[in-house]
């Protein structure tokens, strides 16, 4: 009979501390918080208990070989999106199988998209590691410029840059502190919004700096950044400090005159839908009015 048939699996002790946090006027428990750290001595400590356990179980089915083969085929194999026109050029993002991250690619034609196409961004060159992903692509409508947000290591933040189609250059813009709203090119093509939350302070992060990244830093905004200048710079277009949950998607008209805003607190069903006008100025720039 083996050990755990006979239930004498000596699972690995867990510590229990007193960490506890009051909400909404109840205070709730949490005595694990710490595994919450997978870098903390305890996550590290527990972790390596857990595999010494279950390892050698493991390591003994049958059908381990056959299931892991399976798998490996299942997450390696070559995949695509659909592809999209901007400016007579063509753009698809896809993974010829292998690789970590997903790479944008692009093409004069679809015929050569699907054949000999041209690799525009590969964020599997971006770390030593694979962990920077593609987290947003959104290509000017002439087609000569793309605004691409990274993600590290899973994380919801992204940073954001621009790339010159035909340079494959990237422009001096670096924003941060980006989260959930992909790039939204104004028509201009000089121009586009995102959605950004206030660079923390150091007084904000106290000795954990790194717990920054996990919690909410504030009210969202939805931003516009026009192109060669400071983000600290970029025009607020919607920002409700009276409603911390709610965000906004924005989406341009097809005849390019009307910028509509959808806005919501999270998934609630709960919806309220804007419009803003949109105009040129002299400079050729697009000037957002305000709601109507």
């Amino acid at each position: 009979m083996t050990i755990e048939q006979q239930g004498l699996w000596q699972y690995p002790h867990a510590d229990r501390d007193d960490t506890a946090e009051e909400l909404h006027g109840v205070l709730v428990t949490d005595p694990y918080r710490y595994l919450e750290d997978p870098d903390g001595e305890r996550t590290v400590a527990f972790v390596s208990a857990q595999n010494e356990l279950s390892a050698p179980y493991l390591a003994n089915l049958a059908s381990r070989q056959r299931f892991g083969e399976l798998t490996t085929a299942l997450v390696t194999a070559p995949r695509a999106g659909v592809p999209w026109e901007r400016g007579g050029r063509y753009f698809v993002v896809s993974n010829p199988g292998g690789k970590d991250q997903d790479i944008l690619y692009t093409a004069e034609s679809v015929t050569e998209l699907l054949d000999q196409p041209r690799v525009l961004l590969d964020p599997n060159t971006l770390s030593d590691d694979g962990t920077v992903a593609l987290s947003a692509a959104r290509v000017s409508d002439d087609g000569s410029l793309l605004a691409y947000a990274l993600s590290e290591a899973g994380s919801d933040w992204q940073t954001i840059r621009v790339r010159d189609f035909v340079s494959g250059e990237d422009h001096d813009d670096l924003l941060r502190w980006v989260k959930w709203v992909a790039p939204t090119w104004l028509p201009d093509g000089k121009s586009f919004l995102y959605w950004r939350y206030p660079e923390p302070g150091a007084d904000d992060a106290g000795d954990d700096f790194a717990a920054t990244f996990s919690a909410a830093m504030g009210v969202g905004q939805l931003v516009a950044h026009r192109l060669g200048t400071e983000q600290g710079g970029d025009e607020i277009v919607w920002h409700r400090p009276d409603l911390p949950e709610w965000m906004v998607d924005p989406w341009i008209s097809p005849d390019d005159r009307w910028l509509v805003l959808t806005s919501g607190p999270g998934t609630d069903t709960r919806t309220t839908i804007t419009a803003r006008r949109l105009t040129t100025d002299d400079s050729g720039r697009t000037v957002i009015a305000g709601d109507e």
